[in-house]
């Protein structure tokens, strides 16, 4: 599965979006291996799942989680019209400006010699 996803991921024409459902249950499996009460079979399975989904990381270059999860409002803020309906295709590249505004304003705040990064 996550062979198929790495995949999808390395196309840079691809909107790439990883649904997990039952997270709950990892990050219970997880802690209820800690101390001892999950089989080992379980224990593997969930470090699989997570250690794939780090791998992952690599593909939001310049942007952290945080960024990528405030572009949707991003993009309704400075780009779109609150009301205004669009297609699919229209707020994918609204998206896509978003990011590149986000990644310039990143680099612009980086080389004033300012701490944190704006999100």
């Amino acid at each position: 599965m996550f062979g198929k996803i790495r995949e999808l991921a390395e196309d840079p024409k691809v909107l790439l979006c990883v649904l997990i459902d039952e997270v709950e249950s990892l990050t219970h499996s997880r802690s209820a291996s800690s101390h001892g009460s999950e089989p080992s079979d379980a224990i593997r399975v969930v470090n699989a799942v997570l250690t794939h989904l780090d791998l992952l990381k690599t593909n939001c270059v310049g942007m952290s989680g945080r960024s990528l999860r405030k572009l949707p409002l991003r993009v309704h803020t400075s780009i779109l019209q609150p009301e205004e309906i669009v297609s699919f295709e229209e707020f994918v590249k609204a998206l896509a400006l978003a990011a590149e505004l986000v990644k310039k304003e990143k680099l612009t705040f980086n080389s004033s010699g300012s701490g944190d990064v704006p999100s």
